[in-house]
C-alpha cells in the first residue's frame, strides 16, 4: 500500500485493517491501525500535531532498505508483540514512544529520543548522531522488563537516559569521547559497558553490581574517562569485581 497526502493527513485508523504488504505512506500527521502484523515501508511524515502512530495487533517491522523520516512523535503500539525498526537509514526528529515485546530501533545518523516507553522483553537502541553531543536520549519513563542494550556507533556521541526503570542488566557502548549518563529506578546489573568518555550512573533504589544473583559475571566494564557511581538509597552496595575491568580514568 502507497499512499501519497504530501501536505495532507492521512486516517487509516478502522481496527479491522489489514495490510498484507508493506504501508508507505507519504503526509503531514499520519495514522495507521492494522489488526494484525505490520510492515512500515519507505515513509515520510512531515506533521507535528499527532505525528506518526501506529497501532497493530501483530508484529512491527520495517522493509528492507527503507527509511522512516519522521518529524513529529513517533508511537508504535504494537501490544505484547516485537517491534523491529532496525533500518540504519532511519530519522526520527522528535520522540519515540513504543509499546512492545522485543524491541529494537535504529535512529540512523539522528538523534534518537525515546519517550515513555514501556518494553515487556529487551530493549536495543541504536544511533550514530553527529550534529551534536546526545546521540541517544530519553524524555519519558522507558520501561523495560528485560534487558537493555544502548549503543552510540559515532565518534563522540554520548548516550544520557536518566529516567530508566530497568528490570535486566544495562549494556551501554559509546566511540571516541562519548559519555555515557544512565539512572534506574531500582538498581544497576550492568552488562558489558564500554564508555570512550566519562560513565556517571545512579541506582535509585537498589545495588549496583556486574553479577548475577548465582555470583556469575554479567559482563565487563572498560571506562576511559571517569567513572561515578551513585546509589541513591541507604544500605545498598556497590560491587564491581571483575578482574577484566579497565578504569582508565
Amino acid at each position: 500500500t502507497t499512499i501519497t497526502a504530501l501536505d495532507s493527513d492521512v486516517t487509516l485508523t478502522n481496527a479491522s485493517n489489514n495490510f498484507g504488504g508493506a504501508v508507505s505512506i507519504q503526509g503531514q500527521d499520519v495514522q495507521v491501525t492494522d489488526s494484525d502484523s505490520l510492515v512500515l515501508g519507505a515513509s515520510t511524515v512531515t506533521g507535528t500535531t499527532t505525528g506518526y502512530d501506529v497501532i497493530a495487533g501483530g508484529a512491527v517491522t520495517q522493509l528492507s532498505g527503507t527509511a522512516l523520516t519522521i518529524t513529529g512523535v513517533t508511537t508504535i503500539n504494537a501490544g505484547s508483540n516485537d517491534v523491529t525498526l532496525a533500518n540504519t537509514s532511519n530519522g526520527f526528529t522528535d520522540a519515540v514512544e513504543i509499546t512492545g515485546q522485543v524491541v529494537e530501533i535504529d535512529g540512523g545518523t539522528t538523534k534518537l529520543k525515546i519517550g515513555t516507553s514501556t518494553i515487556g522483553g529487551d530493549l536495543t537502541l541504536t544511533s550514530g548522531n553527529a550534529a551534536d553531543a546526545y546521540g541517544i536520549t530519553d524524555s519519558g519513563t522507558v520501561t523495560v522488563g528485560g534487558n537493555l542494550l544502548v549503543t552510540n556507533d559515532v565518534n563522540n556521541g554520548d548516550i544520557d537516559m536518566e529516567t530508566l526503570a530497568v528490570t535486566g542488566t544495562i549494556s551501554l557502548v559509546t566511540s571516541g569521547s562519548g559519555n555515557a549518563t544512565v539512572a534506574n529506578t531500582t538498581g544497576l546489573k550492568f552488562a558489558d559497558v564500554r564508555v570512550g568518555g566519562n560513565l556517571a550512573a545512579t541506582a535509585s533504589n537498589g545495588a549496583v553490581t556486574q553479577r548475577d544473583t548465582s555470583g556469575s559475571q554479567l559482563g565487563e566494564m572498560d571506562i576511559d574517562g571517569t567513572t561515578t557511581i551513585t546509589v541513591s538509597s541507604a544500605n545498598n552496595d556497590v560491587t564491581l569485581d571483575i578482574p577484566s575491568n579497565d578504569f582508565t580514568g
